[in-house]
């Protein structure tokens, strides 16, 4: 039976499940990809369990170093087979292109009981890829952080960085549920608030939140003059600030996402074309109408909360966080 995307009677809420101290504590956790959100797992692992041996990987032999140095692993290593040999949990926390290959040659090095997540911010395609092979689908929950910042690699790492954060899970009909309910208290122990729903709905959501969001962004930027560049100021750098984002993420994004992206930004391309012809015909009546819808629109988002406010340098925007670490991770 496919997991109910909300809490019912006979599933517990997730936001409300406690930790099952029937688990025993890991002892060993791999991060295949020691990024910024690979080095704060790592962080938050050893915070919350001091004695647990964690491992991380990375093809590039300086931030290896770094991530042993910064305390986001116990071992480096380029091998990622190597890593998760008797690992207990596996993050792999790769570009989203990656994450099912990953996934699917990781399950043979690991032992039967180990949960293997990923952090990736599409997920349909991916977990179809995944559940093709009956081992890495026994093994994998997907999550998806709803956390990140700007500045990368694990020298910007925080064990906090989950506090608070919402972290999603998608499991499917094929999800072991011992697995699903292994990942919501492992998410909540390292502070986060776990939502469920399925890899579609959360592609389709994230769509119109995060990606389409980020390539208008990106239109908006791509569109500056050389002879507008004194006049930028912070109205212009605040809608264009996930434009900064790495291009080569956001490509392996809109190809693992590219319907629901590609829909969204038609609405985009829609709600501009009512305003071209607002400004067109001079019917003000008309462009102060769909203003003001925008605003109330925007004015009607909860405040974040001390819990979930950005903090300086980890802006919350989905579409500003960097999920995924720098190419040779």
């Amino acid at each position: 039976m496919t997991p109910s995307t909300s809490a019912s009677a006979d599933a517990p809420d997730p936001r409300r499940t406690a930790y099952d101290e029937s688990f025993p504590a890991p002892a060993k956790a791999a991060i295949v990809g020691v990024g910024l959100l690979g080095g704060s797992i790592g962080l938050a692992l050893r915070r919350r369990w001091p004695e647990i041996e964690v491992w991380g990987t990375s093809r590039n032999e300086a931030r290896r170093r770094l991530a042993v140095e910064t305390g986001c692993v116990t071992r480096a290593v380029a091998d990622p087979a190597a890593a998760c040999r008797d690992a207990d949990l596996v993050f792999v926390c790769t570009p989203v292109g990656k994450i099912a290959q990953h996934c699917t040659a990781l399950a043979a090095a690991c032992p039967s009981r180990t949960l293997l997540t990923d952090v990736g911010s599409t997920k349909r395609q991916l977990v179809a890829q995944i559940e093709q092979d009956p081992r890495a689908a026994a093994m994998f929950v997907g999550s998806h952080p709803i956390a990140g910042g700007e500045r990368t690699g694990p020298g910007h790492a925080r064990a906090d960085l989950f506090q608070g954060k919402r972290v999603v899970v998608t499991p499917t009909a094929q999800t072991d549920p011992a697995r699903l309910r292994q990942a919501v208290a492992l998410w909540q122990t390292l502070g986060s608030e776990v939502l469920q729903m399925s890899p579609e709905t959360h592609d389709r959501l994230l769509a119109g939140i995060s990606h389409a969001t980020h390539f208008a962004s990106c239109a908006v930027a791509s569109i500056l003059r050389p002879d507008e560049l004194p006049l930028v100021g912070s109205g212009w750098r605040d809608t264009t600030r996930v434009a900064a984002g790495d291009p080569q993420m956001w490509n392996d994004i809109a190809m693992q996402n590219a319907g629901p992206i590609s829909q969204r930004l038609g609405d985009v391309r829609e709600a501009l074309d009512r305003l071209i012809a607002a400004i067109d015909s001079g019917d003000s009546a008309a462009l102060l109408q769909l203003l003001t819808e925008a605003q109330t629109l925007r004015k009607s988002l909860p405040a974040a909360s001390a819990e979930h406010a950005p903090r300086s340098g980890h802006p919350e925007n989905v579409s500003a966080a960097r999920t995924d670490p720098a190419p040779g991770d």
